[in-house]
């Protein structure tokens, strides 16, 4: 793997023109703050995060010519700044009219004492708890260096400190980073609507120097993350725990010929456990199930070769009650019965390789919460088209 400094290129011509347009797309929408965001911010991210304790801020889009777009390769340098996840898998992180966030920034710093540094911040509409990612990996992007750079991969890992902490609405933690040959001390802090990502070199031999600058940079920006003031060296050291990362809630089910999953089911944080494999008399390839107070809870699911084209399949449920499941927005047909004091539904989609997938669930009517639970799974399936 070569090394990949901070550096920037840029492109003239139609696709200049084609960035302008889409940035013209971009539709931010009102969000209202906490109190103590705002006045830690103070309303403008870029000028907070410049006050960051280091020199040499650079700024590539400075000398910028008309009709250029500027590029860097900062997620090449610094793969996990910004790629966040929430615990559906769902978070757009995009400022477009459709994405999660009201507006991002981040900062660069070539400092002579500490060499590359970034800054970020984003800035959601809604607070919800948001994970980072224990790896990453890419193959490489032939606008920086050329088409030889296809073969070329970047990856990096994160690994967490003893420093780490979740109270209330905020979380902090401070993390070791590998990539590109580099090893980064980096601190990640969210407060509801505000997560707020470091990271600079460091050796683990200056660990102690490296933590005085965090706690320096936690002063400056005024985040005053107790965890980040109260730790010590020791706590650097890293542990073998995975919680402060996130969490695949999927389960992959019908592995096609390259074992990649044909159905993801957002099951694996719920009661539903898988009980069996082939079910015939509940026509169920895999049956998830629990009991509670209320109960016996149901979800079996299997698939079958169609008969029909996807438009005819199309045409055989117009009419009928359907959802749209996943990123996809797969159809997913509905009917539902009860008998005796047991709710029945049924559900069918089409899938890829002229096959539909059925699902049948059942629970206890009397179960307040089992319906809901149903229809969550439901709008969450992955479905493969492809």
């Amino acid at each position: 793997m070569k090394l990949t400094p901070f550096y920037k290129r840029t492109l003239v011509g139609l696709l200049s023109l084609f960035f302008i347009v889409l940035a013209s797309c971009d539709q931010s929408r009102d969000v209202e703050l906490p109190e103590d965001i705002k006045q830690i911010t103070n309303g403008d991210l870029d000028a907070w995060l410049k006050q960051a304790p280091f020199e040499g801020h650079w700024e590539p889009s400075a000398d910028k010519k008309e009709n250029t777009i500027v590029i860097t390769n900062l997620h090449q340098v610094f793969p996990f700044i910004g790629k966040l996840k929430n615990a559906d898998d769902d978070n757009k992180n995009r400022t477009s009219s459709d994405g999660d966030l009201h507006e991002e920034a981040w900062q660069v710093f070539k400092d002579p004492k500490w060499g590359e540094v970034v800054t970020y911040a984003q800035l959601a509409y809604d607070p919800k708890e948001l994970f980072l990612s224990p790896s990453y990996s890419e193959m490489g992007n032939p606008v920086f260096s050329g088409s030889q750079d296809i073969e070329l991969s970047y990856s990096g890992s994160l690994k967490a400190t003893q420093v780490i902490d979740h109270k209330g609405s905020a979380k902090t933690g401070i993390y070791w980073v590998n990539s590109n040959m580099q090893t980064y001390l980096m601190g990640f802090y969210q407060n509801q609507n505000l997560v707020f990502e470091v990271a600079f070199p460091c050796k683990t031999d200056n660990k102690a120097s490296c933590l005085e600058k965090l706690k320096d940079i936690n002063k400056k920006l005024k985040l005053n993350v107790k965890s980040w003031e109260n730790a010590t060296v020791d706590m650097l050291e890293t542990t073998n725990s995975n919680d402060s990362f996130w969490q695949d809630p999927y389960i992959g089910i019908f592995p096609d010929q390259y074992e990649i999953p044909s159905v993801e089911i957002k099951i694996r944080y719920s009661d539903f456990t898988l009980q069996n494999l082939n079910v015939p008399q509940q026509n169920a390839a895999y049956l998830f199930s629990y009991e509670n107070d209320y109960g016996l809870h149901s979800l079996g699911f299997n698939k079958e070769k169609s008969a029909q084209s996807r438009a005819e399949f199309e045409k055989a449920h117009e009419g009928q009650d359907f959802i749209e499941a996943g990123k996809l927005a797969v159809k997913l047909y509905l009917s539902e019965s009860e008998k005796g004091d047991i709710h029945h539904i049924q559900a069918s989609a089409y899938m890829k390789d002229k096959q539909e997938l059925k699902v049948n669930a059942s629970y206890p009517v009397k179960d307040p919460e089992a319906r809901d639970e149903i229809m969550d799974i439901f709008n969450h399936l992955k479905i493969a088209q492809f």
